[in-house]
């Protein structure tokens, strides 16, 4: 059976840059990764496409979040955004169209934006050019003075205290109500 597979990693603002590159594909080659198949690249797609680079995407959301909320401190080691993949288990592409496989990640895209709010979603990019296809989403917690993540709802069969990877046990199209 298929399985989802959600990973959130906190972040707190210096690797920024780094996932930028990797996720906008930004380099010339990829040694720390030899899945990535350059000549596919062309195949990933954004389904919210960052309108600067990262670091600024991060710094309006949290100077917003603060003149909102005087109380919001930002900390040295606050969280200040939270970097997601999600994917499902390879057996659950093998025979999906470009077309299906596209709409699973819209649909996954509609779930996040439902329970981390669309605005404070950057980025979201589907990478089509390595192995199994996944989406790496970021977005930017608001919610909490301190900026943290608890005020993330997923449902009751995600580990919320399992922030590093999450592997549903359930098929991707019942969690995120895709029909294939």
């Amino acid at each position: 059976m298929p399985y989802a597979i959600l990973r959130f990693e906190k972040r707190r603002g210096g690797p920024a840059s780094a996932l930028e590159k990797h996720h906008e594909r930004k380099k010339q080659q990829y040694a720390s990764n030899p899945d990535i198949d350059k000549e596919r690249s062309e195949m990933n797609f954004h389904l919210v496409k960052p309108r600067a680079k990262y670091y600024s995407e991060i710094q309006t959301r949290i100077e917003k979040a603060q003149k909102e909320n005087p109380k919001c401190k930002v900390r040295k080691d606050s969280v200040k955004f939270i970097d997601t993949i999600i994917t499902a288990s390879p057996e659950f592409f093998e025979r999906r169209s470009a077309e299906e496989t596209e709409r699973y990640f819209k649909r996954a895209l509609k779930f996040l934006q439902e329970e981390v709010g669309a605005d404070n979603i950057f980025s979201a990019v589907v990478h089509m050019d390595e192995r199994n296809p996944h989406m790496h989403l970021c977005f930017v917690p608001e919610g909490s003075p301190s900026l943290g993540i608890a005020h993330i709802h997923l449902p009751h069969h995600v580990h919320k205290q399992v922030l590093s990877v999450v592997v549903v046990d359930q098929r991707p199209s019942e969690l995120f109500g895709v029909l294939f």
